[in-house]
């Protein structure tokens, strides 16, 4: 499809807006987010750490993996909650959920690290967490983003500038994508601190 035959593209950030309107029309239209009821949110209780999201390489779950083997040095008692499958059908993925497996063993976090699998209704996970760690190379809109926030847990997560619903950088810990270890230190200093965890949920939060 040649790109002098398009109308107009609807896009999820500003961004990419400013990006396609050299080529042709572009709008750009917010995905709805959900606020649950104070009273469903996170209560930022213990120490769990959770992750969500499919496994697959630009999701980097790798990351959060060794991202885990820094924290347990630093903060012993945190445990890890991945929530998410490699797609259903394909060798090739199954074969990367194994070497994730291998992965935890080899850092030797496997007893701190919870594989969910999927699940239709993550909200158990999001109620039960302290800290919501994102580690993806490149999102348009993260839906697990959104849903993390709208239950009130902080977020730790690679940069993504252009990603219009972290702009704000409310509740959100931003470092460079890959640097897993300064994941891991913004996670300790929230599980370290409450008073900081509640904080961050309405306050701007600084860039690693």
């Amino acid at each position: 499809l040649g790109i002098g035959m398009i109308d107009k593209v609807v896009v999820l950030s500003n961004v990419f807006k400013e990006f396609w309107k050299f080529f042709c029309p572009a709008v750009y239209i917010p995905n709805p987010v959900e606020i649950c009821p104070i009273e469903e949110c996170a209560n930022l209780e213990g120490n769990n750490i959770v992750w969500v999201g499919r496994l697959s390489a630009e999701k980097k779950p790798e990351d959060v993996l060794k991202m885990m083997k820094e924290v347990l040095q630093l903060y012993p008692d945190a445990t890890l909650t991945i929530i998410g499958l490699t797609i259903i059908g394909k060798s090739e993925e199954k074969e990367y959920e194994d070497k994730l497996f291998e992965l935890a063993a080899q850092l030797g976090v496997t007893d701190q690290v919870c594989f969910e699998g999927f699940h239709k209704d993550v909200s158990p996970f999001y109620q039960k967490a302290s800290v919501f760690v994102f580690t993806s190379s490149f999102e348009g809109f993260s839906m697990a983003v959104s849903e993390s926030r709208g239950y009130g847990l902080p977020v730790c997560m690679y940069d993504l500038p252009y990603m219009e619903l972290i702009r704000d950088k409310k509740g959100v810990i931003s470092v460079d994508q890959g640097d897993y270890k300064s994941l891991a230190n913004n996670v300790v200093k929230i599980l370290n601190d409450k008073a900081y965890r509640c904080l961050l949920y309405t306050s701007p939060s600084p860039r690693d």
